[in-house]
């Protein structure tokens, strides 16, 4: 059981103690000060910034945030604040060291008390690849202190990087990982070089070195991993870098105090209150700031071991003053190429693999784009989000560079087809938006319509006989419905889309009493490719309706053993010939023509060659 408070989830004391009745006495100590850290909070902050606080000072995985906030701070390059590493843990060990000297503790006695703490924030907060690099770091430092050795940076990194390794090997391959020793790698390696290279007049030239460093370190992984390119970071850590330490050292305490005395904590509280507002203030601005955050196509991995190779080159360069120009130029095109990386100048239209539904992804010549259904499930599952929308189709999306879409075509209301869109509709910005204009009573199709009003997104209801000239020569059209008068499936808007010889029919769920009508309406149907109808249904496909679209490939979106048992038997023993491929088996199907031939692509390979294999 979780609390919703004001649209963030923040677990209760009940929750945690039920979390931590099983397991070592430090699991169970580590929930219940979890348990007690949130409910601090949330009496001395609205709901709202205690979740922020929460999130800030002991990571968003025990104070969990809006996924729209956490968005909004990726986008500004401020998600690093919402992950507990470095700074939390320097804080840490720093007052416990402070306190246990105001006490006359001894040293080791001090040493070991912020142990204590370490492996209790390690514990809390979920042990993290980020926390642990920061916990193992600064146990180096205390066995430093300990033993009056003054620490090396660079010996603490390798060390907790071998010291996670061997315990785990997979860790190299863990983002988190990854990218949490890139940025400290930054600190020691790449922000002194480039403090002295900027100009001592320079006001706040640590900051901007700072703010600069570990963005050149991470940016190239993030946008692999990603395809998300982030040049607002520079801005808003440069405004934040100075006093964020001061708000989580102050909520730091603020919590502490709050455990013993309250009405103190209150009091702190309103302080507190103001630098959240004014950081969720920045965080929204520039997170606003057109083109502050981009999607960019999916980069080469070649292009990320050149950058990396070069960066030690700059870096190089930097210390020794030499050729600095030509580096710098050549270090600027490989950092910047991303954003230039252009669309393919043919017509590409993708057969997303959205499991037990239909989702299609046009990209033209010009660069519009088009998508056809966004698949999705029945429910959410309490999720509050669409698994498919969230998890297959937003990243497919965001790795073609999408950052907008032209235009929306949902054929008919039924989850399968439009849940996903939700999450496509909520994140990304919609210019153009058809439907066959039938109102489902369903939570997808409600939240489906309320996302169109919010978003102000140009609505149109299609019907048989509209045109949309997408680019040179590419040219769809809209085929069916003619009115509402079959079932909701039967009502599905057919599509077709042509460029050059290269043509394409979409049919969404259309069943067999539809195909008939659209057949008595004498439209041309001949079509290259065919969306099968319905996921290969029986009831959809008819004979008749086969041969007029005479199809060189056949292609059918469907799940793996589905309980609707799509495609039926009786439609894929008739579809064979016609080269039938099914998301089930290949994977997303990508086609690319120049309206003249075309060319398919797989994403894996089909478990039976003979039945994937185009005749003509």
């Amino acid at each position: 059981m979780v609390t919703e408070r004001s649209g963030a989830l923040l677990f209760s004391s009940t929750d945690c103690q039920k979390l931590g009745s099983g397991g070592n006495w430090l699991n169970k100590i580590a929930f219940g000060f979890s348990a007690r850290f949130n409910d601090v909070l949330v009496q001395i902050l609205s709901r709202q910034e205690a979740s922020l606080l929460g999130s800030v000072l002991l990571g968003s995985s025990v104070s969990p945030l809006d996924p729209e906030v956490k968005d909004e701070y990726r986008k500004a390059g401020l998600i690093h604040l919402l992950v507990v590493s470095g700074t939390q843990v320097s804080i840490l060990i720093g007052v416990c060291l402070s306190l246990a000297k105001i006490c006359r503790f001894p040293l080791w006695l001090s040493a070991a008390v912020a142990t204590l703490f370490n492996l209790l924030l390690v514990v809390v907060t979920g042990g993290g690849a980020s926390i642990l690099r920061a916990a193992i770091m600064g146990e180096v430092g205390l066995i430093g202190l300990f033993f009056e050795r003054e620490k090396e940076s660079y010996t603490a990194l390798a060390l907790s990087a071998l010291i996670l390794l061997l315990f785990d090997p997979n860790y190299l391959f863990d983002l988190g990982f990854q990218l949490s020793f890139l940025a400290t790698w930054s600190l020691f390696y790449l922000v002194p070089p480039l403090t002295e290279s900027l100009p001592e007049k320079l006001p706040g030239r640590e900051l901007v070195a700072l703010s600069v460093g570990p963005l050149l370190a991470t940016t190239p992984l993030i946008v692999y991993n990603f395809s998300q390119f982030t040049l607002a970071g520079i801005l808003s850590n440069f405004i934040i870098l100075p006093w964020i330490e001061l708000l989580v050292v102050y909520g730091f305490s603020a919590a502490l105090i709050g455990f013993v005395f309250l009405p103190l904590a209150k009091i702190m509280g309103g302080t507190i209150w103001l630098g959240l507002v004014i950081l969720d203030l920045i965080a929204k601005t520039i997170a606003g700031l057109p083109g502050g955050s981009v999607y960019v196509r999916q980069v080469p991995f070649f292009w990320l071991i050149a950058y990396y190779l070069v960066l030690l080159w700059l870096v190089k360069k930097l210390v020794e003053r030499e050729r600095l120009r030509l580096v710098l130029i050549v270090f600027a095109v490989l950092f910047f190429w991303p954003l230039f990386i252009g669309g393919e100048k043919a017509l590409v239209v993708t057969f997303i693999d959205v499991g037990q539904g239909d989702a299609a992804f046009i990209q033209c010549p010009n660069g519009r784009t088009v998508l056809i259904d966004g698949g999705g499930e029945e429910s959410d599952k309490g999720r509050g989000y669409d698994r498919i929308g969230k998890m297959v189709l937003l990243p497919f999306l965001r790795k073609q560079g999408v950052n907008e879409l032209d235009l929306v075509i949902a054929t008919h209301p039924h989850a399968d087809h439009i849940a996903g869109l939700n999450e496509v509709l909520k994140s990304v910005p919609v210019k153009n938006l058809v439907d066959n204009g039938e109102v489902f009573n369903s939570p997808a199709y409600s939240r489906y319509r309320e996302l169109i009003e919010k978003n102000k997104i140009k609505y149109a209801t299609g019907r048989a006989g509209m045109k949309l000239h997408l680019a040179d020569g590419v040219v769809g059209q809209v085929l069916w419905p003619t009115d509402l008068n079959g079932s909701t499936n039967g009502n599905s808007i057919v599509f077709r889309l042509a460029y050059g010889t290269t043509s394409f029919l979409f049919t969404g769920d259309l069943d067999n009493e539809s195909e008939d009508r659209l057949l008595g309406l004498g439209e041309p149907l001949h079509s290259t490719f065919l969306k099968v109808g319905h996921h290969g249904s029986a009831t959809s496909t008819s004979d008749e309706f086969l041969a007029a679209v005479s199809p060189r490939v056949a292609i059918i979106s469907v799940g793996k053993r589905n309980r609707y048992g799509h495609p039926s038997k009786k439609a894929g023993e008739k579809l064979a010939p016609y080269g039938l491929l099914m998301t089930k088996d290949v994977g997303a199907i990508t086609v690319r023509s120049d309206g003249r031939s075309y060319s398919i692509e797989r994403a894996r390979p089909s478990p039976s060659a003979s039945s994937s294999r185009p005749r003509g």
